[in-house]
């Protein structure tokens, strides 16, 4: 039996490369792999991720969080000539270091003795965890666009030092070129997977419910969101609509706070059941300044349910086909967004026919026929 192993940075986190990990490592388990899923930290989230008993999942370090002092952060306040605070981080920046040298040690123990036949690392920082000889199994996937990750000055340094030691996995094909362009040869890419099915198709017509499953963090901007909907509710013809924003972050509160209708905008916090939340809704809302490859809307894609959004990047037209399962008008045209989002509401033959289209075009995302994919890379190290 194969044995693969995923590398994340935080355990009970619920996010999208938990999602995608647990999602790809079931499905693995189903085709007769041996899958785990190992986090260097824990994220102390209070939250039990579920997941397949088969699947197992594993925090080397439960005691503390991933914590990372920046060099810059001491040399700034060096140069503000805080040398008391300068000694400090610098402290606490080695401190730092010694434990997660620790713990990464124990990672290579773990691999070289459970004689480990594929890896896959899903945050950059952990490419330093594999040794040397399992580099050539070594699967590094970016939950991320070209553009976002190369102008991160470290993940590009850490992808320039590992250049054709390990495949470089992307989430679509427009960053998968890219990353080829500026000369990254040893690169594929495998669209993520919705983590769920759906028989039925949302009643998008009755249900008259804009919704969105975000993190609530500043490039998802959902204050835009917010406005803009808040705008378009005060019209008398859009009485029976409302939006409900799944999802926490740090940002919630200062939001919340702002003046909106919060009888027809609601904060609904985190849901570990998006599939019958997206089938109570009638269009997913994206405002996101970037988006890696977008876990919503191919979520409601499979629930029948059209997305309006700003054109996020590289993979939004792989996530959407214009005005078949979707609409994206340019990035920060508010105007624009705002009449496509009222056309589309005030529109029921067109919003029928958009949901029969996203129901067809979500097979393309299904898990089955992603893992087919993750096998044949599997396959492609023998």
């Amino acid at each position: 039996m194969k044995k693969v192993l995923f590398l994340q940075i935080e355990g009970n986190a619920l996010g999208g490369v938990w999602s995608v990990n647990k999602t790809i490592g079931e499905s693995l388990i189903e085709e007769g792999y041996d899958v785990e899923i190992m986090s260097i930290r824990d994220s102390h989230s209070g939250k039990v991720l579920e997941h397949d008993p088969k699947l197992k999942v594993s925090i080397i370090n439960t005691k503390d969080k991933w914590n990372i002092t920046h060099f810059e952060d001491i040399k700034s306040n060096l140069f503000k000539f805080k040398l008391f605070k300068s000694f400090k981080l610098l402290l606490k920046k080695v401190i730092e270091e010694f434990k997660l040298k620790r713990d990464y040690n124990r990672v290579k123990k773990y691999i070289i003795s459970n004689d480990i036949d594929y890896i896959v690392t899903t945050h950059y920082q952990l490419l330093d965890v594999i040794p040397k000889r399992y580099l050539s199994r070594t699967i590094h996937e970016q939950h991320t666009s070209f553009g976002a990750t190369y102008s991160h000055k470290a993940t590009r340094k850490m992808l320039y030092k590992y250049n054709g030691k390990v495949k470089y996995l992307w989430l679509t094909k427009a960053t998968c070129d890219k990353a080829i362009e500026c000369g990254y040869l040893n690169s594929t890419y495998i669209y993520n997977p919705v983590q769920f099915s759906s028989l039925k198709t949302a009643d998008v017509v009755s249900n008259k419910k804009l919704v969105t499953l975000s993190r609530i963090s500043s490039e998802k901007r959902i204050d835009l969101m917010i406005k803009i909907v808040d705008d378009i509710l005060k019209d008398d013809k859009f009485k029976d609509w409302s939006l409900e924003i799944y999802g926490e972050g740090d940002l919630r509160s200062s939001m919340e706070k702002t003046l909106y209708n919060k009888d027809k905008i609601k904060f609904m916090g985190t849901t570990n059941t998006p599939r019958d939340v997206i089938m109570k809704s009638s269009i997913n809302l994206c405002t996101s300044s970037y988006e890696g490859f977008s876990m919503s809307i191919l979520e409601a894609n499979e629930c029948g349910v059209p997305t309006v959004t700003f054109n996020f990047g590289e993979s939004v037209s792989e996530e959407i086909i214009q005005d078949k399962t979707g609409i994206y008008v340019e990035q920060d045209d508010v105007n624009s967004y705002k009449k496509e989002l009222i056309k589309l509401m005030s529109n029921v033959k067109k919003l029928e026919k958009m949901s029969l289209e996203c129901k067809k075009f979500a097979n393309k995302f299904n898990r089955k026929n992603i893992v087919k994919e993750w096998i044949k890379l599997f396959d492609s190290f023998e």
